[in-house]
């Protein structure tokens, strides 16, 4: 990534390339981020040509180097992960994410994450990591309309509880002329099921082979040709790949999962 960041610890034709990563139109909210979220799975020598190939376009975000924790929640079962798996129209998914090594005062947030045909929303709430997870853990009343919704969750989900940890570093970048593109570059991703909270450390299983990257691209309507034309120039292609979704089917579907590995290895 270009800029001083601050860390927080054979190609196809015009038409085709259009059609390809057309992504629909869709709105903005106070409350809640609505947009098109693109996956990439790239190797490092990719994503480093199209990092350089789209540099005059971007700059480093607020927090352009950072260790990001996720805490999943599921069902005994793994019922919302079994159904994301499925790709259905309408899916949605409940984490508690916080950034760099945290300790019980550090920002946590809750995310509520619904995603149909292709458009994202996301409601999130900012708070301390103790007091999220004491939230989470039914130990309080909702007292917001976003707080309501996810207690929500709890009831149509019984059982819903901290089922997976995800870690990873991630490298990001906005647009210049427009500050509602980003893109987000994820690497040393890895996983566990045990010890579900993100306070015991960063360790676990490996997700995906060192020499590649997660692309994602957050955009609110259309992505643009310059976007379009460097990750063509890389042979970088859409791919759908949910960091949770991959480490519950390295470890319920290892023999699946070791394939896919292998066929990015050799490309």
């Amino acid at each position: 990534m270009n800029g001083a960041p601050e860390t927080r610890s054979g190609a196809p034709a015009e038409e085709a390339r259009e059609t390809l990563y057309k992504v629909p139109e869709t709105g903005k909210g106070s409350e809640y981020f609505a947009r098109v979220e693109k996956k990439f799975l790239a190797t490092d020598a990719q994503t480093e040509g199209f990092l350089n190939a789209v540099a005059d376009r971007v700059r480093p975000d607020v927090y352009s180097s950072s260790d990001v924790n996720n805490i999943y929640y599921d069902t005994p079962d793994r019922l919302l992960i079994r159904r994301s798996l499925d790709k259905p129209t309408y899916k949605e998914k409940l984490r508690l994410r916080c950034y760099g090594q945290p300790d019980d005062q550090t920002q946590a947030f809750i995310e509520l994450k619904k995603k149909f045909q292709r458009v994202v929303y996301k409601r999130r709430l900012s708070m301390p990591y103790e007091d999220a997870v004491a939230f989470l853990d039914g130990k309080r009343e909702p007292r917001s309309q976003i707080e309501r919704e996810v207690r929500w969750m709890f009831q149509i989900y019984p059982g819903l509880a901290p089922a997976y940890c995800i870690f990873y570093h991630r490298d990001s970048v906005v647009g210049v002329e427009d500050p509602e593109i980003r893109i987000t570059v994820d690497r040393d991703i890895r996983w566990r099921d045990w010890d579900t909270d993100v306070r015991l450390g960063n360790y676990g299983n490996d997700l995906i082979p060192t020499n590649l990257r997660i692309i994602e691209l957050k955009v609110h309507g259309s992505m643009p040709l310059w976007m379009v034309h460097a990750l063509s120039a890389q042979s970088i292609r859409p791919a759908t790949f949910s960091k949770y979704g991959n480490a519950f089917r390295q470890n319920t579907q290892p023999e699946f999962f070791q394939l896919l590995a292998r066929g990015f290895t050799q490309t």
